[in-house]
């Protein structure tokens, strides 16, 4: 399996770039699996028509959508899901997959879901990755952090660290910086630690009930 995430990237350098839809076209014999991705479908180049199956993980813009026509005949059905039900949520992310085969396309909704301590563990949110750095630095156990996080906040904390920001911001009439952000961060990741036993034997009781 070859996988290459921000394909921008490698469309940038034009050898590399021809190189991967060479690959595109001739892996296959070889037994190998090609994985690409991106944020948008400009960035894939000739490589949607030689694609057999796509992931769309964006219901994206009406512009996105028509190139999405355009580039590989996005049907108006396709079209109507992708705009209506494709989202990222706190039942985890529904995408639009399609299955390019020799007798039709195969199209279905799917929905990927994970854990809590998996989405605290992959996060990419700013907010999320400040508290849980915090929480690895303060507490010296990873799994132990993410276990407390995913407790208190099972779908992330970004509404808390707002919060806690806007409560600060109101008090002190300024925006908040960085050296406040992070403040914000210890006093919630202290207050986790201290909590643990809590927290833990909480979880235990629900879990056997």
């Amino acid at each position: 399996i070859l996988a290459y995430d921000e394909l921008h990237n490698a469309k940038r350098d034009e050898a590399l770039f021809a190189e991967l839809e060479r690959d595109c076209r001739e892996a296959r014999k070889w037994g190998m699996e090609l994985k690409f991705a991106s944020q948008m479908m400009e960035d894939f180049g000739n490589i949607p028509q030689l694609a057999t199956q796509f992931v769309i993980a964006d219901r994206g813009t009406p512009k996105s959508r028509e190139y999405l026509r355009k580039t590989i005949a996005l049907q108006t059905v396709e079209e109507n899901t992708l705009k209506n039900n494709v989202s990222l949520g706190p039942g985890g992310l529904t995408y639009l997959s399609r299955i390019v085969a020799k007798n039709g396309n195969y199209v279905s909704l799917m929905t990927l879901t994970i854990g809590p301590q998996r989405l605290w563990a992959l996060t990419t949110d700013s907010d999320d990755r400040l508290l849980r750095n915090t929480m690895y630095e303060l507490l010296g156990d990873r799994p132990l952090a993410l276990k407390l996080l995913a407790i208190v906040f099972p779908f992330g904390a970004r509404k808390a660290m707002t919060a806690r920001k806007e409560a600060l911001r109101t008090t002190s009439n300024k925006n908040v910086d960085a050296d406040e952000m992070n403040s914000i961060a210890r006093t919630i990741a202290k207050e986790l630690i201290e909590n643990q036993t809590f927290l833990l034997d909480s979880q235990k009781k629900r879990m056997s009930t």
